[in-house]
């Protein structure tokens, strides 16, 4: 009977330790913190020429996601993830920006875009 309720307790652990709400902290913690480590890297001298595109990509749906599944900040004035997201479609713009100027593509794409090449 001992060695049941021990399994039992066992068990209760384990689902209460795996429930919804303890993931949910758990993200949002984690969330919280690539938030800082993200505006932190990004903003230092060269940091935002550090990371490739795609992994920018990735940060901004990151970012995205964890203001969608972080409530208590979503309606601060200033929202990290929003600062965030605001800083990485800036750094990708320019990106995008300096390659097609790089490659002599600027009139092209303006004038594709007159047309209504969208």
């Amino acid at each position: 009977m001992a060695r049941y309720l021990a399994i039992g307790m066992l068990l209760l652990i384990f689902a209460t330790a795996s429930s919804p709400q303890m993931a949910r902290t758990v993200a949002i913690d984690q969330c919280r913190a690539d938030q800082v480590r993200w505006a932190t890297e990004l903003q230092a001298l060269g940091g935002s020429e550090k990371e490739p595109f795609d992994v920018l990509v990735a940060a901004l749906g990151q970012m995205t996601h964890c203001y969608s599944l972080d409530a208590e900040t979503r309606d601060s004035p200033v929202n990290g993830y929003l600062f965030t997201n605001n800083f990485i479609v800036r750094v990708l713009s320019e990106r995008q920006s300096r390659f097609l100027v790089r490659h002599g593509l600027v009139q092209q794409f303006e004038a594709e875009d007159a047309a209504g090449a969208r």
